[in-house]
């Protein structure tokens, strides 16, 4: 991998980790964390207050939480090796 050279393959594999993996799964976890919800909420109807405990945490704020950690931990930590271990 070049260091100094930004030509288009290193442009590419940078914007796939960069833009790419953490948006697909931010919506991928949001999705899945949508249906978790709605399925908890059908089976929860009989309780009290089961599901309207649910509705009530504050979503953007962990949504928003789960997209920076996406962007700062995963997508800017890099490997040096996929078969290596170090």
């Amino acid at each position: 991998m070049p260091v100094l050279g930004l030509d288009g393959r290193v442009l590419s594999k940078m914007a796939v980790r960069l833009v790419v993996l953490p948006v697909v799964t931010f919506v991928i976890t949001i999705v899945t964390q949508l249906i978790m919800l709605l399925a908890s909420s059908a089976f929860s109807v009989d309780e009290r207050s089961g599901a309207a405990a649910l509705w009530k945490l504050p979503w953007l704020q962990l949504s928003s939480g789960l997209l920076h950690h996406l962007v700062t931990v995963h997508s800017l930590t890099t490997r040096r090796s996929s078969a290596g271990c170090c």
